[in-house]
């Protein structure tokens, strides 16, 4: 982006969900006959073991976290509003996921410009 577009800076943001790890530890095999009766049994927590499309998901998450890593050393700015409780076709709440950010992001951002002035132009300040 620096390269490309001659930024001054790149600000970053990540709306993305924190990793649910929900799963039940059953270590490197499991028996579908205990998970059958696991599920009937009234006195216990019934066990949740991933989908195929949630080893799917993993997969993907495992890739964007790396490279999320990356573009965050990269970043002159890295923006995480509190989002993650809402869904992706949430869209009724769309002003409520813009403001939680706008009252997220404007501190930092009057952080990060009182640190670095340089970033605005004098027309701005005015």
């Amino acid at each position: 982006m620096l390269e490309q577009m001659n930024a001054k800076a790149v600000i970053c943001v990540d709306v993305s969900k924190e990793d649910d790890n929900d799963f039940y530890e059953y270590g490197t095999s499991l028996n579908g006959f205990w998970l059958l009766l696991n599920s009937f049994n009234p006195f216990t927590k019934t066990v949740r073991v991933p989908s195929m499309g949630d080893l799917s998901q993993k997969l993907i998450w495992v890739q964007a976290t790396k490279r999320r890593s990356e573009v965050t050393e990269t970043a002159d700015l890295w923006l995480a509003p509190p989002v993650s409780n809402y869904g992706v076709l949430e869209y009724d709440k769309f002003d409520e996921i813009v403001q939680k950010g706008y009252d997220h992001a404007v501190p930092l951002i009057d952080k990060f410009i009182e640190e670095n002035p340089w970033i605005v132009s004098s027309s701005l300040k005015d």
